[in-house]
């Protein structure tokens, strides 16, 4: 098993950490002292990028599903974990603001370079902060990837993404990657 990412609550009383004990990425907390251990996130999903709140009740994560990195909520004293933003895109680097009223993100898409957003807690609302998507750029044309399974010969489904041209000329471009870890996902390339 692997442990990483370690966040200290802001009373001190835990320490919440990413852990594959139960075959996923998923949110455990645990007592300085080593007792207390609680899996927080049941998803079967896998979970990373965890920040606190500053009141201690809430801890903001991405959630990766199907190459998507959506932003939730865990709730701690229930334990119940909710979607702020979700979709087609990247979601990364949540930081609470220090009254906890909003986080700032990052966002990427295929359509859209990696940018700085303001969240607002609660409901979710998006204000963009920063602008990458240069005029030059936003004048292409994108497309935006499907995301489907293959069967391997084995019969495992392997997850990928494909990209459809507009004006399809039967070439093709293969972008294996390495694994378990690694993955691609709805992101500007």
């Amino acid at each position: 098993q692997k442990d990483w990412g370690a966040r200290w609550s802001p009373d001190s009383q835990y320490i919440a950490f990413i852990s594959q004990r139960s075959g996923f990425n998923e949110v455990w907390r645990i007592q300085p002292d080593g007792n207390g251990l609680q899996q927080l996130t049941r998803l079967g999903k896998d979970v990373s990028d965890i920040a606190w709140s500053p009141d201690g009740n809430q801890i903001a994560c991405i959630i990766h599903h199907e190459g998507a990195f959506n932003l939730g909520l865990i709730d701690i004293p229930t334990e119940e974990v909710t979607y702020l933003r979700q979709g087609n895109g990247i979601y990364s680097h949540p930081n609470w603001s220090p009254q906890g009223n909003f986080l700032t993100v990052e966002f990427e898409n295929p359509f859209l370079p990696p940018d700085i957003y303001k969240i607002k807690i609660p409901g979710g609302q998006a204000t963009q902060l920063t602008q990458s998507n240069l005029p030059a750029l936003a004048k292409n044309e994108m497309v935006m990837p499907e995301h489907l399974y293959y069967t391997s010969y084995d019969g495992l489904q392997i997850p990928a993404l494909i990209y459809r041209p507009q004006k399809p000329n039967r070439a093709a471009i293969v972008t294996p990657h390495g694994g378990p870890r690694d993955q691609d996902g709805f992101g500007w390339d």
